[in-house]
Protein backbone atom coordinates (compact mmCIF):
# COMPACT_ATOMS: atom_id res chain seq x y z
CA UNK A 1 0.00 0.00 0.00
CA UNK A 2 1.96 2.96 -1.31
CA UNK A 3 1.12 6.37 0.04
CA UNK A 4 -0.28 9.11 -2.13
CA UNK A 5 2.65 11.52 -2.52
CA UNK A 6 0.28 14.41 -3.27
CA UNK A 7 -1.52 14.12 0.08
CA UNK A 8 -1.12 17.10 2.40
CA UNK A 9 0.00 14.78 5.20
CA UNK A 10 2.89 13.48 3.09
CA UNK A 11 3.87 16.99 2.01
CA UNK A 12 3.84 18.27 5.62
CA UNK A 13 5.84 15.20 6.72
CA UNK A 14 8.52 15.79 4.08
CA UNK A 15 8.85 19.49 4.89
CA UNK A 16 8.90 18.85 8.64
CA UNK A 17 11.64 16.23 8.16
CA UNK A 18 13.82 18.80 6.42
CA UNK A 19 13.04 21.53 8.97
CA UNK A 20 13.77 19.29 11.97
CA UNK A 21 16.92 17.98 10.31
CA UNK A 22 18.06 21.56 9.72
CA UNK A 23 17.40 22.53 13.36
CA UNK A 24 19.26 19.47 14.67
CA UNK A 25 22.17 20.14 12.30
CA UNK A 26 22.43 23.77 13.41
CA UNK A 27 22.33 22.70 17.06
CA UNK A 28 25.03 20.08 16.49
CA UNK A 29 27.21 22.58 14.60
CA UNK A 30 26.88 25.23 17.31
CA UNK A 31 27.77 22.73 20.02
CA UNK A 32 30.79 21.57 18.01
CA UNK A 33 31.94 25.17 17.66
CA UNK A 34 31.36 25.91 21.35
CA UNK A 35 32.83 22.72 22.82
CA UNK A 36 35.42 21.88 20.21
CA UNK A 37 35.18 18.95 17.84
CA UNK A 38 37.86 16.69 19.27
CA UNK A 39 37.52 14.03 21.90
CA UNK A 40 39.66 14.67 24.97
CA UNK A 41 38.88 12.39 27.91
CA UNK A 42 38.17 14.37 31.09
CA UNK A 43 41.00 14.35 33.61
CA UNK A 44 38.72 13.86 36.61
CA UNK A 45 35.41 12.09 37.06
CA UNK A 46 33.97 15.24 38.63
CA UNK A 47 34.48 17.28 35.46
CA UNK A 48 31.58 17.44 33.01
CA UNK A 49 32.42 15.35 29.96
CA UNK A 50 31.16 18.04 27.59
CA UNK A 51 33.95 20.35 28.76
CA UNK A 52 36.39 17.87 27.25
CA UNK A 53 34.96 18.27 23.72
CA UNK A 54 31.82 17.54 21.74
CA UNK A 55 32.48 13.83 21.22
CA UNK A 56 33.43 13.25 24.89
CA UNK A 57 29.74 13.19 25.84
CA UNK A 58 27.84 10.01 25.00
CA UNK A 59 24.65 11.97 24.32
CA UNK A 60 26.53 14.16 21.85
CA UNK A 61 27.79 11.07 20.06
CA UNK A 62 24.19 9.79 19.88
CA UNK A 63 23.04 13.16 18.55
CA UNK A 64 25.71 13.21 15.88
CA UNK A 65 24.86 9.64 14.85
CA UNK A 66 21.16 10.50 14.51
CA UNK A 67 21.87 13.69 12.56
CA UNK A 68 24.39 12.07 10.22
CA UNK A 69 22.14 9.08 9.56
CA UNK A 70 19.26 11.48 8.90
CA UNK A 71 21.40 13.32 6.35
CA UNK A 72 21.93 9.98 4.63
CA UNK A 73 18.40 8.57 4.87
CA UNK A 74 16.07 11.57 4.50
CA UNK A 75 17.28 12.50 1.00
CA UNK A 76 17.38 8.84 -0.03
CA UNK A 77 13.80 8.29 1.16
CA UNK A 78 12.63 11.37 -0.71
CA UNK A 79 13.88 9.97 -4.02
CA UNK A 80 13.38 6.23 -3.58
CA UNK A 81 10.72 3.65 -2.79
CA UNK A 82 8.94 2.47 0.33
CA UNK A 83 11.67 0.07 1.51
CA UNK A 84 14.03 2.85 2.52
CA UNK A 85 11.11 4.83 3.91
CA UNK A 86 10.55 2.09 6.51
CA UNK A 87 14.19 2.44 7.60
CA UNK A 88 13.73 6.21 7.92
CA UNK A 89 10.68 5.65 10.14
CA UNK A 90 12.77 3.48 12.45
CA UNK A 91 15.40 6.22 12.61
CA UNK A 92 12.72 8.77 13.48
CA UNK A 93 11.95 6.72 16.58
CA UNK A 94 15.42 7.53 17.93
CA UNK A 95 14.79 11.29 17.85
CA UNK A 96 12.94 11.36 21.21
CA UNK A 97 16.09 9.93 22.81
CA UNK A 98 17.60 13.37 22.40
CA UNK A 99 15.20 14.69 25.04
CA UNK A 100 16.37 12.12 27.58
CA UNK A 101 19.77 13.77 27.81
CA UNK A 102 18.18 16.74 29.57
CA UNK A 103 17.28 14.52 32.54
CA UNK A 104 20.84 14.74 33.85
CA UNK A 105 20.50 18.53 34.02
CA UNK A 106 17.28 18.52 36.04
CA UNK A 107 18.11 17.27 39.52
CA UNK A 108 14.53 16.55 40.64
CA UNK A 109 13.74 14.48 37.56
CA UNK A 110 17.05 12.68 37.90
CA UNK A 111 16.21 11.72 41.49
CA UNK A 112 12.73 10.63 40.42
CA UNK A 113 14.13 8.40 37.69
CA UNK A 114 16.59 6.87 40.18
CA UNK A 115 13.79 5.99 42.64
CA UNK A 116 11.74 4.05 40.09
CA UNK A 117 13.80 0.83 40.38
CA UNK A 118 13.64 1.09 44.17
CA UNK A 119 9.85 1.41 44.09
CA UNK A 120 9.38 -1.61 41.81
CA UNK A 121 9.86 -4.01 44.73
CA UNK A 122 6.90 -2.42 46.52
CA UNK A 123 4.81 -2.63 43.35
CA UNK A 124 5.53 -6.34 43.11
CA UNK A 125 4.32 -6.88 46.70
CA UNK A 126 1.15 -4.87 46.16
CA UNK A 127 0.44 -6.62 42.86
CA UNK A 128 0.91 -10.06 44.43
CA UNK A 129 -1.50 -9.14 47.24
CA UNK A 130 -4.05 -7.81 44.73
CA UNK A 131 -3.86 -11.01 42.68
CA UNK A 132 -4.34 -13.08 45.85
CA UNK A 133 -7.42 -11.06 46.90
CA UNK A 134 -8.93 -11.28 43.40
CA UNK A 135 -8.32 -15.04 43.34
CA UNK A 136 -10.00 -15.57 46.72
CA UNK A 137 -13.05 -13.50 45.78
CA UNK A 138 -13.37 -15.12 42.36
CA UNK A 139 -13.37 -18.59 43.98
CA UNK A 140 -15.92 -17.36 46.52
CA UNK A 141 -18.13 -15.90 43.76
CA UNK A 142 -17.99 -19.13 41.73
CA UNK A 143 -18.99 -21.15 44.78
CA UNK A 144 -21.94 -18.87 45.53
CA UNK A 145 -23.24 -18.02 42.05
CA UNK A 146 -21.53 -20.67 39.87
CA UNK A 147 -23.19 -23.62 38.13
CA UNK A 148 -23.53 -25.60 41.35
CA UNK A 149 -23.65 -22.68 43.76
CA UNK A 150 -26.44 -22.05 46.24
CA UNK A 151 -27.65 -18.92 44.43
CA UNK A 152 -27.27 -20.19 40.83
CA UNK A 153 -30.23 -19.02 38.77
CA UNK A 154 -31.87 -17.13 41.64
CA UNK A 155 -31.71 -13.72 39.96
CA UNK A 156 -34.43 -14.62 37.42
CA UNK A 157 -37.47 -12.37 37.83
CA UNK A 158 -39.88 -13.52 35.14
CA UNK A 159 -40.99 -17.09 34.73
CA UNK A 160 -40.35 -18.42 31.26
CA UNK A 161 -40.25 -21.82 29.61
CA UNK A 162 -36.48 -21.84 29.99
CA UNK A 163 -36.56 -20.98 33.70
CA UNK A 164 -39.16 -23.69 34.28
CA UNK A 165 -37.04 -26.22 32.34
CA UNK A 166 -33.96 -25.27 34.39
CA UNK A 167 -36.04 -25.38 37.60
CA UNK A 168 -35.02 -21.89 38.61
CA UNK A 169 -37.15 -19.35 40.37
CA UNK A 170 -36.53 -15.67 40.93
CA UNK A 171 -36.21 -13.94 44.25
CA UNK A 172 -39.27 -11.85 43.42
CA UNK A 173 -41.35 -14.85 42.23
Amino acid sequence: ADRDNTSWVVVVSVYSDWIILGIFTIEMSLKMIGLGIGYKPPLEDEVDSEVAGYFAGSWNRLDSFIVLMSWVLVPVSAFSGADVDKLVRVLRLTRPLRALREIKNLRAINELVQTIPLALASFVDVTAFLVFVLLVFSILALNIWGLEGKFHGRCVVATSERSIALQTRGLLH
